[in-house]
């Protein structure tokens, strides 16, 4: 969701959480990162728009010698670039991400401009609660979650793990990994959970795999990330269709949400609890 967030800086406004400031293209940065206490590892990504007419790539839109730190007001982790991975990370050394605590990112940029942004830490969700049985060479399952605390914002993730053999003819013994998926998916990401609910699924050929295994966490959004989330599905919608169609898409581009004080971009916060599930051969 990175990418995509740098290129339409020119085309897009900004549904802001912050008061909008009138930034030059040259000097607009893009900022993504989100935290939780899950996390082994800090990380911020940074980019530059380019000025209009141009084409940014990947490489050239990063921006490999800004000062990054995150705080909690007393304690300050600073997170140093990865040419590898194309972002800022560190360990949380100083830092403990805990629930319902603010955390505050700081960026000075190289034509030192100055990026900022909070966050808050959602409380912790109830674990979801999974039951399956057997439908052949299938795992059908259902999965129950308890918004317990009333939490409006979430999203339910469901993936597997285990490799199946086949046979092509062109290319002999192939294997690939397994597929979870939902046969009354929630939206992504919900809002507005009921005090209980009840989600099915099926794992595709789970019990002719090695080892299978499903994963599924639910996971609480702050506001911040749920608007973030759900304005670039719709810029998503819009910008499909927009390009390779007969007719030109005549609708409005679509706003994208941000919460960076002085560019924009995104720092938001999620709590998750993720259980796994061994299907019994």
């Amino acid at each position: 969701m990175l990418l995509p967030l740098v290129f339409v800086l020119g085309l897009s406004g900004c549904d802001s959480g912050v008061e909008m400031e009138d930034i030059a293209t040259e000097e607009l940065y893009a900022v993504s990162s989100w935290v939780s206490p899950q996390d082994t590892l800090l990380q911020v990504y940074l980019f530059k728009a380019n000025r209009i007419g141009t084409v940014a790539r990947w490489d050239s839109a990063q921006v490999k010698n800004a000062l990054v730190l995150i705080s909690d007001g007393t304690k300050t982790d600073t997170l140093l670039f990865n040419p590898e991975k194309g972002r800022y990370e560190s360990k949380p050394r100083h830092l403990q991400i805990e629930p319902l605590n603010q955390y505050d990112l700081k960026i000075l940029t190289p034509s030192d401009i100055l990026l900022e942004a909070s966050c808050s830490i959602p409380p912790t969700p109830a674990m979801p609660v999974v039951a399956g049985v057997r439908a052949g060479d299938d795992y059908s399952f259902t999965i129950r979650t308890a918004n317990i605390l009333e939490h409006q914002y979430f999203s339910l993730i469901t993936f597997a793990k285990g490799m199946v053999e086949f046979e092509d003819p062109r290319f002999g013994t192939q294997r690939y990994n397994i597929h979870a998926r939902f046969l009354n998916e929630p939206a992504f990401p919900a809002e507005k959970g009921a005090h209980l609910d009840q989600y099915n699924g099926i794992v595709s050929r789970a019990y002719s795999a090695e080892n299978p295994r499903l994963f599924v966490s639910l996971q609480y959004l702050e506001e911040g990330l749920y608007k973030y989330l759900r304005n670039y599905q719709r810029y998503d919608h819009w910008q499909s269709n927009n390009t390779g169609a007969l007719f030109p898409n005549f609708q409005e581009p679509q706003p994208l949400y941000s919460n960076i004080k002085g560019g924009v971009g995104i720092f938001a916060g999620y709590n998750q609890a993720t259980i796994e599930v061994e299907i019994q051969q």
